[in-house]
């Protein structure tokens, strides 16, 4: 929260100032980590965009193999893919990701695509 003052003058020269709080909100960023180990030893085991405010909507998050095949589609904002498909755990290669969501505040659509490495 900040305090503005504008000061203005009339034709006469007067001065006034009038101040009031305004809220300053910051731009909605996403980071989307390039690799992930889903081994089981408590880091870094789930893989999902990462975000420096709350205010996600619309959000989608999809996981896809070198061919396309989707392997996990996320409608939960902070939701990982810990590499399972299928039942069992992917093999290590790089796979291809799909963000959509929209910024609630700005009514910003956001895209992104990527890839990200699971490693074993």
């Amino acid at each position: 929260m900040y305090e503005v003052c504008l000061t203005a003058s009339d034709a006469n020269g007067c001065p006034d100032t009038y101040c009031a709080p305004i809220e300053v909100f910051d731009l909605l960023l996403v980071f989307v980590p390039n690799a992930f180990s889903p081994n089981g030893d408590g880091r870094n085991d789930g893989f999902c965009p990462i975000f420096n405010l709350p205010w996600v909507v619309e959000y989608e998050f999809t996981i896809f193999d070198r061919w396309g095949e989707l392997l996990f589609l996320s409608e939960t904002v902070g939701e990982t893919w810990g590499g399972m498909y299928g039942g069992e755990l992917s093999k290590t290669e790089v796979y291809v990701w799909k963000l959509t969501c929209r910024d609630q505040l700005s009514g910003e659509l956001i895209e992104r695509v990527g890839h990200v490495t699971l490693l074993k």
